[in-house]
């Protein structure tokens, strides 16, 4: 009993200060971070909280620049049935995002589900033809994702790239054969050029 009425007063407490009113908007990370924690709290006022903090637009004043952050801010808005908040973040991401880290991109990827079709394919698109895949481990991550996620032919594209890019130690590549592309049938092979080492990397042709 004292536990559940300690736990009372510090989620009034917490309420009492507002979180929603002042939390930064320009942090998706924190922003999602807040609607989780207020989702699981009972009572009516942790509902009006989420319903002001939506209110409050975060999906327009989101800084477009922490994948991960946007990942679970994307998830969070879906989460709480705001179609036309996802759509507008969706739509940011595809325009505004800046393509740099390739697992930071892949956790946009996996936000899937909550994106719209459009943007989602672009971002794919973008990612597997621009992001940098030097660290031989995350390109596997990034190909392994566009390919679970229904895009053989761009993670085929991200392959050869990673071939070429990925840091090779020695002569044992550290870029290994993603499973997922093996998984869909992998019939092809993309090799380093001489010199970077002995490695042959599959990717997928068609289904």
């Amino acid at each position: 009993w004292l536990h559940r009425a300690a736990a009372a007063e510090a989620i009034e407490a917490l309420l009492a200060r507002r979180p929603a009113e002042h939390v930064s908007l320009r942090d998706p990370g924190g922003v999602a971070q807040l609607f989780g924690a207020l989702r699981r709290l009972p009572g009516v006022e942790a509902e009006e909280a989420r319903k002001s903090l939506l209110a409050r637009s975060p999906q327009a004043h989101a800084s477009i620049s922490d994948a991960g952050g946007l990942a679970r801010l994307l998830n969070e808005l879906a989460a709480e049935g705001d179609g036309d908040a996802v759509r507008t973040l969706s739509h940011r991401i595809r325009t505004e995002f800046e393509i740099t880290g390739a697992r930071g991109v892949a956790a946009l990827l996996k936000a899937k589900r909550s994106m719209d079709a459009v943007d989602t394919a672009e971002l794919a698109r973008r990612a597997a033809e621009q992001v940098a895949l030097t660290n031989a481990e995350i390109a596997a991550e990034l190909i392994e994702t566009l390919a679970e996620l229904g895009y053989p032919d761009l993670a085929a594209v991200a392959a050869g790239r990673g071939a070429n890019e990925a840091v090779l130690h020695g002569a044992r590549p550290v870029f290994p054969p993603p499973a997922a592309l093996h998984a869909r049938g992998a019939r092809g092979a993309v090799r380093v050029p001489a010199g970077r080492g002995a490695y042959t990397g599959y990717y997928a042709e068609g289904g």
